[in-house]
């Protein structure tokens, strides 16, 4: 019989891992691929930071929890971000 790579990776332990890297990796790889494409080439880095930050939120679990998590870290994370930048000045 023969198995598909599909098949392969839904089967076995560490079918939620991979699932999670996968997720991680299209996040990375979306925003690098077409913003430069559109012309938005200084805003590349800074999303895929926010993808992955917003994937690493995302554990698992209702959904419910998964889109409140997701939530903050997208509000949240750049508010902190920009309260950083401004902090610097003075420290």
């Amino acid at each position: 019989m023969r198995w598909s790579l599909t098949e392969w990776l839904n089967r076995g332990p560490n079918r939620i891992a991979l699932s999670t890297a996968w997720r991680g990796t299209i996040a990375a790889a979306t925003p690098l691929a077409l913003l430069p494409h559109l012309g938005l080439r200084e805003l590349a880095y800074p999303a895929v930071l926010g993808a992955l930050a917003t994937s690493m939120v995302d554990v698992g679990g209702p959904y419910r929890s998964r889109l409140v998590a997701m939530l903050i870290q997208a509000l949240g994370g750049p508010c902190l971000l920009l309260l950083g930048t401004v902090a610097v000045g003075s420290w």
